[in-house]
């Protein structure tokens, strides 16, 4: 996905920067069940073709972990945050909910696909924080534009 998705970088109508996200959606909670979006921010929806899938993030606050590390090592990162990070932080995760955000992998400019170093952060969804400890982000709804 992310090969077939990296050709159009760059060429993205309204494309802003050249920060990647890996946005993952809950499809079923009952089976765990996600979708997996590989998308780019772009400054509006209007124009881009019908063979774009389209996502709107809502605003919400999320708490931001760096990966420090090969992007093959994601998994353990992940089940890192869920398994201890939050907790630690005194964060617990949004409620799960069909269609909303489950996970969004933040790939900065830095990030080189080809070697699979560079600028990654994981951004969970959480509940309100209270007297967090670790760095959280408060994103207003942004529209980005997801793997054709």
């Amino acid at each position: 996905m992310w090969q077939q998705f990296s050709v159009y970088q760059g060429w993205v109508p309204g494309q802003i920067g050249r920060t990647r996200y890996g946005v993952s959606l809950y499809v079923r909670e009952d089976a765990g069940l996600f979708d997996y979006l590989a998308c780019t921010q772009v400054a509006t929806l209007d124009g881009l073709t019908s063979e774009w899938n389209k996502l709107t993030l809502p605003a919400q606050q999320y708490a931001v972990f760096e990966h420090a590390g090969h992007v093959s090592r994601m998994r353990q990162t992940v089940q890192h945050i869920f398994a201890a990070g939050l907790s630690a932080a005194r964060l617990k995760p949004a409620r799960p909910q069909l269609g909303n955000v489950m996970l969004i992998e933040r790939y900065g400019a830095s990030f080189n696909p080809q070697t699979g170093w560079g600028e990654i952060q994981v951004w969970g969804p959480v509940e309100k924080v209270s007297q967090a400890t670790t760095t959280s982000a408060r994103v207003r709804a942004e529209e980005t534009v997801c793997n054709p």
